[in-house]
């Protein structure tokens, strides 16, 4: 929150998203200027659209995942995404992937479920994404490798 203060401070907009935003928004009152509600894609897309954020951003849940689109691994510098593999030498290259949302158990004491019901996306649609990330990090790497060569 101090970080927020500072960053504020210096003219940035500032915004909470997360469990404790979306149970405790109380907690982040008049330090940001939003607190997303909710699972924060909703919201994402309404900012990313032109929407002005501030104060309770409410944000429900989207039920089919497959709407959204897939993240700009694009953008990502892959070479940081290096991982070691025991079996053989060298590095992995391996980057995180949602493939759900919440939890399909009903354990009383864990938070997954609190926010929203357990959503999946398609086995169709996560092997697009993993085809769509290997052309990016293919691609990008190959740019690299272009770059730095000459």
């Amino acid at each position: 929150m101090r970080l927020a203060r500072s960053a504020r401070a210096r003219g940035m907009k500032v915004g909470f998203f997360g469990m404790p935003a979306t149970h405790l928004p109380e907690v982040f009152d008049g330090v940001g200027d939003f607190i997303i509600v909710g699972e924060p894609e909703a919201a994402a897309i309404r900012i990313a659209a032109g929407e002005d954020p501030e104060g309770i951003v409410p944000s429900p849940a989207i039920e089919n995942l497959n709407s959204l689109p897939f993240p700009r691994w694009d953008l990502l510098k892959v070479r940081r995404y290096g991982h070691v593999n025991r079996t053989r030498i060298g590095l992995v290259r391996a980057v995180p992937m949602l493939t759900s949302r919440s939890c399909p158990e009903h354990c009383t004491y864990c938070p997954h479920r609190i926010t929203a019901n357990f959503r999946a996306r398609s086995v169709e649609n996560v092997v697009e994404e993993m085809r769509n990330c290997v052309d990016s990090i293919q691609e990008s790497t190959s740019l690299f490798a272009t770059h730095y060569s000459h």
